[in-house]
């Protein structure tokens, strides 16, 4: 505990260091100075003269009632110590610069989110009206504050890994450490994280006092307070903050709802110069204005409601579960809108005012269901003007940003092609894709201003480089112009794909192709959302593969990471992928048993190990930093063939008679000490293999869409509706299935119902809302249908109705069966068709299975998502537990499993 003496020491030092106009507006009696840059007192540079008047100011604290609050920027982290000490210090920052590549910054919500990652903390934060508490380990949506009980290098290490975005880091730390790596640890965990502000303490306060010190800083900010000023409130003089000066006045509450008042009013002016498409007849007409409702009054300045008035937050705010259709959004009146948006100013004013804590509360409250309200109205208009990806192909001496006149037409030019790519309402004249919703891009969240995306050009025929751009798209209206410049040859059939990305994940690609002197078309769009998604919920991806045809007849690939995009051939790799695919039928055939299947499932290992070790030399050839993607994404535009990322091996090859790994064998952890050395190529390790620990998600076209044109995911996790439940399984198999392996697999699941063919399938699925689907069906590949119990069903006939029977569910779906994986030219089978009719998942092989490896493989994958003490994991990780546990037990056909469907989703 400081003694008089110690702060009035640390007064004379404040009073030192501090600029003279900060020193002037305290002596003229400011209620609040800085952030001000304080500097180190030197002989050379002296500040000033120090005042009585001064000193006295600075001795009052901060939060006495005749106090004024004073906060510093310190360049030097050893100074904040003594500085603190000074009683009218309320906080001390160390300034820094945001990283060029690091994402946007975000506006803060209201209610604050706070993100947790351990089970402790997220217990004792349950409740509470004004804080809205979210695990990052399965719930990786944008937060406010995360707050990790990790010192800072391990912090950054979960960031790196686990990529949740949020404004403010908060690190609890017990040991100091050295500084210069506590400072470069704290700087890669703003970078992974975009945070505008780290904090760290130096203590391991109880879970439970964790948690009351986060309310005690929502409660600051709640009052008026910023960022910094609430933490070390709430946190102790002992913290250390690190932060860009500019984004520390942006968190507390008057900031932030004024704000997002001033967000909605320039969004209502941009949807009232929007026009939309008639749907009846082509006319374009305004927006519908319906009469508004009549608003309630704001109180007069100086006098609230009672708490009472305002109905609780927290069923306000709540979203329904998954399955459930979110609420139905209001129509759009621009009169409630506007009176909302008022409405939000007064109560920034009410905010910014000194009251009792009770009164504060009730403010808080109801700004955060006012708010609601207003961001339903604005998501109500953006329904009203759809915008859409489009292009414009002209030539290069064009300006960039000119308007196409009368009867222009987007000719493919031999030589150099600008390509201006933008997002905006429709033009006449622009090339587009289909309806580009404000939610696939972030917009969903009030809190996101504008979307940071990447485009890129890959010539596809001839083979070209590939270039990018970023594109700026605000929250409403036209974005800015991308050019890219695509360079054609003189004559022929030319062809190249636009990607938008964002954290190299894909958000829609199309393909743009024509005939040079020709026109240029935009097709084969692939649009891979739907319309609740938010970016910001999304985990990235460390690379992103687009699977493309072409042409001539051949297929590209196209793998962009981090900026720097390749295209090649897929010839190479097609004829790997048929060895593996051979080698994995030959897994999927096997008969034998005892010593015989082991020995044969060794060869198989190794073989395809071999081959597999082939394709990840040929992939490291030309992809940078290949081995360091642990997500990837594969996005496979309808005839593209197969890319087996998951038999990737990252060793050498081993040789024909190499032993099975002695560890994988007893069950224990794999790593480096499974081999001799790095060049040991006498033993094979299943562990190795990239489909046993990397995240792959895979996507993919359907050949046979409706549409002709484009695949729109029917389902994706948001940040409350990620969790999908495997309580209630119903089963189905072919009649070449063993009955007792059909027993055997319903007695693993439950004792789960089984549908003695379609017609009883979809009755039990009306009857019953069910979670979780296992399908073991005979397929005639040939004829395009399915066979369970006897009965067959066209693939074309599989609408919504075999997947959810017309209930509120997104099930998981388990398709084991021969020839469920389709063919070489459509590796995912049957799965696409079940998953653009309603299911979230869908577990399926890349090759035919015998019927008992289907059954025993569905036994092994039930034991694996219905296991009482598992807690929800994302899917990614979920399929790699499930392969381990499978290849163990000596499933090895368990190699050839996938799911398709988002790797965000948990089970």
């Amino acid at each position: 505990m400081s003694t008089a003496a110690d702060r009035r020491a640390a007064a004379a030092l404040v009073a030192a260091g501090l600029d003279a106009a900060a020193a002037a507006a305290l002596e003229a009696g400011a209620r609040s100075v800085g952030p001000a840059v304080w500097t180190p007192p030197s002989p050379a540079a002296p500040q000033g003269p120090i005042t009585d008047d001064l000193i006295t100011r600075l001795l009052v604290s901060w939060d006495a009632p005749d106090g004024q609050v004073v906060r510093l920027l310190v360049a030097d982290p050893v100074d904040a110590g003594g500085l603190a000490a000074c009683p009218a210090v309320a906080s001390v920052v160390r300034p820094t610069q945001r990283a060029a590549d690091a994402l946007h910054r975000r506006s803060w919500s209201w209610p604050t989110r706070v993100g947790v990652a351990d089970d402790d903390l997220r217990a004792a934060l349950v409740g509470g009206a004004l804080l809205d508490m979210s695990d990052v380990r399965s719930e990786p949506g944008a937060v406010d504050v995360l707050v990790l009980r990790a010192t800072p290098a391990d912090a950054a290490a979960f960031a790196t890994a686990n990529r949740p975005v949020a404004n403010a880091v908060v690190c609890i730390e017990e040991t100091e450490g050295d500084p210069t790596a506590r400072e470069a640890a704290l700087a890669a965990l703003r970078l992974a994280t975009a945070a505008v502000l780290t904090a760290v303490i130096p203590e391991t306060p109880a879970p439970s006092d964790v948690a009351a010190q986060l309310s005690a800083v929502v409660a600051g900010l709640a009052r008026g307070r910023p960022i910094d000023v609430a933490l070390t409130a709430a946190f102790g003089r002992g913290i250390r903050i690190e932060a860009e000066p500019a984004a520390l006045d942006e968190a507390e509450l008057p900031v932030v709802l004024g704000a997002r008042a001033r967000q909605a009013r320039h969004d209502l002016r941009v949807f009232a110069r929007a026009a939309r498409p008639s749907p009846e007849a082509g006319a374009i007409v305004p927006p519908p204005v319906v009469a508004p409702p009549m608003p309630v009054p704001p109180p007069p300045v100086g006098v609230e409601p009672p708490a009472a008035v305002e109905p609780p937050l927290g069923a306000d705010l709540a979203e329904p579960p998954v399955g459930a259709e979110p609420p139905a959004a209001d129509a759009f009146d621009p009169a409630a809108a506007v009176a909302m948006a008022d409405r939000l100013d007064d109560l920034a004013v009410f905010a910014a005012e000194p009251a009792e804590p009770a009164l504060v509360d009730s403010r808080a409250v109801g700004a955060a269901r006012v708010r609601r309200r207003l961001d339903a109205q604005i998501a109500a208009a953006a329904a009203d003007v759809p915008r859409l990806l489009q292009a414009y192909v002209r030539d290069p001496e064009t300006p960039v940003d000119a308007v196409p006149a009368a009867g222009f037409a987007n000719v493919l030019r031999p030589g150099p092609n600008a390509v201006d790519v933008f997002v905006g309402p429709e033009e006449v004249a622009a090339l587009h894709g289909r309806e580009t919703p404000d939610e696939a891009m972030g917009f969903g969240d009030p809190a996101v201003a504008s979307a940071r995306l990447t485009v890129v050009l890959a010539p596809l025929v001839p083979i070209g480089e590939a270039v990018q751009a970023e594109l700026v798209v605000p929250r409403v209206g036209r974005s800015a112009t991308a050019r890219l410049t695509w360079t054609i040859p003189d004559h022929g059939v030319v062809q190249a794909r636009l990607v938008l990305l964002h954290r190299n994940r894909v958000i829609q690609t199309a393909r743009l192709t024509g005939k040079a002197g020709g026109t240029a078309e935009l097709a084969d769009r692939i649009i891979l959302w739907e319309k609740t998604a938010r970016l910001d919920d999304r985990r990235p991806f460390d690379r992103t593969f687009v699977l493309n045809p072409a042409v001539t007849g051949q297929s590209r690939l196209v793998s962009h990471a981090n900026g720097s995009t390749v295209i090649r051939s897929m010839d190479e790799i097609d004829a790997i992928a048929d060895r593996i695919r051979d080698q994995l039928a030959r897994a999927t055939q096997l008969t034998a048993r005892g010593k015989a299947a082991q020995e044969e499932t060794r060869r198989i290992l190794v073989q395809v190990a071999v081959h597999g070790h082939d394709l990840h030399d040929l992939l490291a050839d030309y992809l940078t930093r290949f081995d360091e993607a642990q997500r990837i994404q594969i996005v496979s535009a309808r005839s593209a063939r197969f890319l087996p990322l998951e038999l990737v091996y990252g060793r050498p090859a081993p040789q024909d008679d190499a032993v099975l790994c002695a560890n994988w064998v007893a069950g224990k952890e794999c790593g480096d000490g499974c081999f001799r050395g790095p060049d040991d190529i006498g033993v094979v390790c299943p562990a190795v293999f990239w489909g046993m620990s990397r995240v792959i998600e895979r996507q993919r076209a359907s050949l046979a869409d409706e549409d002709g044109d484009a695949f729109v995911v029917s389902v994706t996790p948001t940040r409350r509706r990620r969790r999908l439940q495997v309580r209630t399984a119903l089963l189905a198999a072919s009649s070449k299935v063993r009955p007792v392996d059909v027993g055997r697999t319903a007695a693993a699941l439950g004792d789960a119902p089984t549908a003695a063919g379609w017609d009883k399938w979809v009755s039990a699925l009306e009857a019953t809302p069910t979670d979780l689907l296992v399908l073991m069906p005979h397929t005639d590949p040939k004829a395009g249908t399915l066979e369970i119990s006897g009965s067959t069903l066209p693939t074309a006939r599989i609408e919504q109705t075999y997947v959810t029977g017309g209930q509120k569910v997104t099930p998981v779906m388990v398709l084991f069966g021969c020839d469920t994986a389709g063919s070489k030219d459509d590796p995912a089978g049957y799965a696409t068709r079940f998953l653009m009719k309603g299911a979230a998942v869908v577990f399926s092989t890349l090759t035919m299975l015998l019927g008992r490896h289907a059954a025993a493989m569905s036994q092994q994958l039930a034991a694996t998502l219905r296991a009482p003490d598992r807690a929800g994991a994302p899917l990614g990780a979920v399929v790699a537990a499930f392969r381990r546990d499978a290849v163990r037990a000596g499933l090895i056909s368990a190699l050839a499993v996938t799911a398709y469907g988002d790797a965000d989703w948990t089970v």
